[in-house]
């Protein structure tokens, strides 16, 4: 006698045998990802330090990298001493939406008209236990 199709025996094996590989599994994707999301965060804040040098010298004026809490921006010195003394330079970046990384910044990274770090910092990017660092000297280069 011929049978067409799976017992019910045959599929519950299938399915414990998905389940235990999908539980081994999704502990190294997960940490795959979150290594992603602090790597992809980490080139957002490095992009933002060449955009600062780049605009410090183009435009003759100092220029810094502001880090408030897990958002960072760029900022260009337009009036020394006014009320607004400062222009955005691109947009906020609010890395906690954007990576859900948390930020932590020793000091602002700072540039003078010639590009040349008036300030140097380390700022930690941090997810789940997880982390980098960026590194920048007192010449205002990355050096990590």
């Amino acid at each position: 006698m011929r049978r067409n199709g799976f017992t019910l025996i045959e599929m519950m094996m299938v399915v414990v045998v998905s389940g235990l590989m999908l539980l081994v599994a999704f502990p190294r994707v997960r940490s795959g990802m979150i290594k992603s999301s602090i790597r992809s965060a980490r080139g957002d804040i490095v992009s933002m330090h060449s955009q600062a040098r780049t605009a410090a010298v183009q435009y003759g004026k100092p220029t810094f990298v502001d880090f408030t809490g897990d958002r960072a921006v760029v900022l260009m010195e337009v009036a020394p001493g006014a009320a607004s003394w400062a222009d955005t330079l691109g947009g906020v970046q609010d890395m906690a939406d954007k990576y859900g990384v948390d930020l932590g910044a020793t000091a602002d990274w700072k540039f003078d008209p010639r590009g040349f770090g008036l300030q140097g910092g380390t700022v930690y990017i941090r997810r789940g236990g997880y982390a980098d660092t960026i590194t920048v000297s007192g010449f205002g280069r990355v050096v990590q």
